[in-house]
């Protein structure tokens, strides 16, 4: 897994124009600092025997400081022994903002498993042994998820199950069809000393939340803009002459089959307009020095939904300017609207939830997000709708500090907040109250 530093801020989320961002929040563990944090946990202090079977697992006299990916901090790793075959344990560590974190990873290597190939699955557990993730992998690649059998939920029936026993606990494989992206490349940990990829976002792991002042991981409740009135903001702009302009010169545009873009800015005489930029088939850069800019409008070419890339990409140029909070979606004769209505809720879930960002691929949702996306297709459908739908969803769900609004018939935004609903069969459905 690769902690994510690359953080695209033009739309679609290009391979172009990509800024490495290190981010400043997170440190290198001392050697020192990982082992009295080990040695210093309560639960590893009490008198239990597991707990003292842990402590004394952790080979202190091998612990290594290894390089992370696209940052000049290292990783700090502990090898925990184990007995079973086939198995490697390690301690990981990083300092995120104040705070040490760690988690275990487990690899489980099948018996055709080479040096450079992996196959067997891998488990990721907090310290005291908490599930966080598991996944199989297949020659390095990601495969399949796994999940802890009480975990298993009713949303789950229509997916095939298969029992699996990991180090005594019970888990399942969930097969599901891939509607968001393309599976993740992931490769295993190399041997002790070598480079360690990592390519899951560390926030992305479970932690989740904010510490309270009571110690508790709760976080603060946001009070949240009426999304009603957001919709007749967008609405009352679009209706401005320059605005149908921009929309109607990024349809005529979009003939060639490529994406092209627009900065909207204001002045005293109402909404500008800049020239158009023309990108490749996936992607777009955005003007971002138009004098008063405060929204962008580009289209998707390939008739796709709004994606992963629009949403920190608008999060990115919000930060960079804080008039700058709307991203305009024309795809598939539909015109959609990213609005960041809470900044600082914006940065703090693109802090906790980074972009998956591969060379050579537009970014993408992480997983832990990604699946649970995954599993709102069966409700909502994997069209343009449903799948933005699932993405609305899921943005409410987390406290992104974004709107997500579609243009009806009539030219109004409306507000895409689906509730869940559950059925009597037991089953999800979710629908959008309309504005009054």
């Amino acid at each position: 897994m690769i902690i994510p530093f690359l953080l695209c801020f033009v739309q679609s989320c290009s391979t172009e124009d990509l800024v490495l961002e290190q981010q400043s929040n997170i440190e290198t563990v001392s050697k020192t600092e990982a082992v009295s944090f080990v040695k210093g946990l309560h639960y590893l202090q009490s008198s239990t025997a597991k707990s003292s079977a842990l402590e004394n697992d952790f080979d202190f006299d091998k612990i290594t400081q290894e390089k992370l990916t696209n940052t000049s901090e290292l990783l700090t790793v502990i090898p925990i022994k184990t007995k079973i075959k086939n198995q490697r344990r390690r301690a990981l560590f990083l300092r995120v903002g104040t705070n040490i974190e760690s988690m275990i990873y487990h690899e489980f290597a099948e018996a055709s498993s080479t040096q450079n190939s992996f196959d067997g699955i891998v488990l990721m557990t907090w310290l005291n042994g908490d599930f966080i993730r598991a996944y199989r992998l297949k020659n390095n690649k990601y495969v399949i998820e796994l999940v802890p059998n009480n975990k298993t939920k009713s949303s789950q029936k229509a997916t095939q199950l298969t029992s699996r026993t990991i180090d005594g606990g019970e888990l399942n494989e969930v097969v599901i069809s891939n509607n968001f992206k393309n599976p993740t490349t992931y490769v295993s940990l190399n041997e002790m000393g070598a480079e360690v990829p990592i390519t899951i976002s560390w926030d992305a792991l479970g932690s989740g939340g904010t510490s309270g002042d009571d110690g508790s991981n709760e976080a603060e409740p946001a009070v949240v803009p009426d999304p009603c009135l957001i919709a007749k903001d967008v609405t009352q702009d679009a209706l401005e002459f320059t605005f149908l302009s921009a929309t109607s010169n990024i349809q005529i545009a979009s003939s060639d089959g490529l994406e092209h873009s627009i900065t909207l800015g204001r002045d005293a005489s109402g909404i500008t307009q800049s020239p158009i930029r023309t990108g490749g088939q996936n992607a777009v850069a955005v003007n971002t020095s138009w004098p008063g800019a405060f929204a962008s409008l580009h289209n998707h070419p390939n008739k796709t939904h709004l994606s992963a890339g629009d949403i920190y990409s608008i999060i990115k140029l919000n930060t960079m300017n804080s008039n700058f909070n709307t991203s305009y979606i024309l795809t598939n004769g539909q015109l959609y609207a990213i609005i960041v209505n809470d900044l600082k809720a914006a940065q703090a879930f693109a802090t906790a939830y980074p972009a998956d960002q591969l060379s050579g691929f537009n970014p993408e949702f992480p997983d832990f997000l990604f699946n649970q996306l995954q599993a709102l297709v069966t409700s909502m459908g994997s069209s343009i709708d449903g799948k933005t739908e699932a993405i609305a969803y899921v943005l409410n769900q987390y406290n992104a500090g974004l709107t997500v609004l579609k243009q009806n018939n009539s030219g109004e935004f409306e507000p895409i907040k689906p509730e869940e609903t559950t059925n009597s069969d037991g089953t999800k459905s979710y629908t959008t109250k309309p504005c009054n």
